[in-house]
């Protein structure tokens, strides 16, 4: 429903009932929170992959996204400025004109600029070089939340008081009524051209066409808590549900499917990665985490506990970049610190191994990759010629509690060469288990890592 439309601060007509501003109020907000023939450096420690960058004591930064200059750009809700951090990690930070704007999130324009909320009230704008100008929203009350650009080149935001805004680079601001008590939060530009977005307060997804039309989906919890929002890479809806600590999937016809977390996890803001896999927020229990199109979940700790990561984006060097909101800090997490599972590739013991196999039949001058089987948290096998067919089965036991090591097992059910590459990405090491064809050899190595 077309509520009411206003050009730079001026509006025509606005009626709404008061009395539900407290609902809720803050309900989402922040919740406080054996033979061994080679050994060597391998190219990437998962240590390093996740690096912070402090800023100002009291700053909160919450939205973040990537910039059409190759920086990020965020803002600090409680800091009342814009940021912005160079690949680098050198920051520059932009103050806006009102104290106490609780600058909100954060969006690359169509216009080159970057466009923001504030919770007061306001959309703001920012040049790349830094020049600020802000939009009062005359509809009051009005609390903007999340912004993103549409596909007709708009922006659109999120209004706590049940509205969805559009703002055009020109500054003219229009407004969709939704039902009352919906909470929406999230949004996100879908796959079909359309904006979908959260309604945190009865568990359902929301979708707006760019002229207005409006559908909703149910989710199996009402009380989940959608939040976050992202469009996937495969061409679904994926969105973060805070109450219930889950993960959803939402294909455009509406479908669901959900994974669950750790309870406590509280999950944030999620965003596509350009390693083809989704990447979230964990913001009650301080971990990053990721979930490929088929649903495998790994998660990661930050190095600052009680630093309760928010949003999250990906940046434009193709790393993942996030928010800090209690530990006012920006952080980065470069992907290729990380092991990701596909095809030919086990992450095992949390993602710390990498395990790979390649084989070799001399005599028939047949060589490849062995296919990965995921089993358990630090098991996995590998067939060669049929899946239907297991050649090798690979353990990594944490034996630390024993003798302050990982622990190596490969049962081999082959008489055909092959060599077992693990990779330790914690520690920045590698062994590489080598079998001769012709026999049954196994290999058991108990101070592996």
């Amino acid at each position: 429903m077309l509520l009411t439309q206003c050009r730079n601060a001026r509006v025509t007509a606005f009626a709404e009932e008061s009395g539900s501003g407290a609902r809720a109020r803050g309900r989402w907000r922040r919740a406080a929170p054996a033979l061994l023939l080679a050994s060597l450096a391998a190219p990437f420690a998962a240590a390093q992959a996740i690096i912070e960058f402090p800023l100002r004591a009291g700053s909160s930064p919450a939205g973040i996204t990537a910039g059409p200059d190759g920086n990020v750009w965020f803002v600090e809700e409680h800091g009342d400025r814009v940021g912005r951090i160079a690949p680098s990690g050198a920051i520059s930070e932009f103050a806006l004109a009102n104290p106490r704007s609780f600058a909100r999130a954060i969006t690359a324009g169509p216009d080159g600029a970057l466009w923001f909320t504030e919770l007061t009230g306001r959309i703001g704008r920012v040049t790349t070089s830094g020049a600020l100008t802000e939009l009062d929203i005359p509809v009051r009350p009005a609390e903007p939340i999340e912004i993103v650009t549409g596909s007709d080149g708009n922006l659109w935001f999120t209004d706590f008081y049940d509205r969805i805004g559009r703002v055009t680079p020109g500054g003219v601001l229009t407004f969709f009524l939704l039902p009352q008590n919906t909470g929406p939060r999230g949004i996100a530009a879908g796959p079909d051209g359309a904006l979908w977005f959260t309604e945190t307060s009865v568990g359902r997804i929301g979708r707006l066409t760019t002229a207005g039309a409006f559908s909703q989906f149910s989710l199996p919890d009402p009380n989940g808590g959608p939040f976050g929002i992202a469009r996937g890479p495969d061409g679904n809806i994926w969105f973060t549900e805070i109450g219930s600590s889950r993960i959803g999937r939402m294909t455009p016809a509406g479908v669901v499917a959900e994974f669950s977390l750790p309870g406590g996890a509280a999950p944030y803001g999620i965003t596509a990665a350009s390693d083809g896999n989704l990447w979230f927020t964990e913001s009650g229990i301080d971990r990053v985490g990721r979930i490929t199109q088929a649903g495998a979940i790994s998660e990661f700790p930050i190095p600052t506990a009680g630093g309760a990561p928010t949003e999250i984006t990906s940046g434009p060097d193709g790393n993942v970049w996030f928010t800090e909101f209690n530990g006012d800090r920006i952080a980065r997490v470069a992907l290729q610190g990380f092991c990701v599972p596909n095809s030919s590739t086990l992450c095992l013991n949390k993602a710390r191994f990498q395990v790979q196999v390649a084989w070799d039949v001399s005599a028939q001058g047949k060589t490849g990759e062995g296919k990965a089987i995921p089993l358990t948290g630090d098991t996995g096998a590998f067939w060669f010629f049929s899946a239907n067919n297991i050649e090798i089965v690979v353990k990594v036991v944490d034996g630390r509690t024993f003798n302050g090591k990982f622990w190596v097992f490969i049962g081999s059910l082959t008489d055909v060469d092959y060599r077992v590459t693990i990779r330790d990405l914690e520690a920045d090491h590698v062994n590489t288990y080598v079998h001769t064809g012709g026999t049954l050899q196994s290999f058991s190595d108990t101070a592996a890592f």
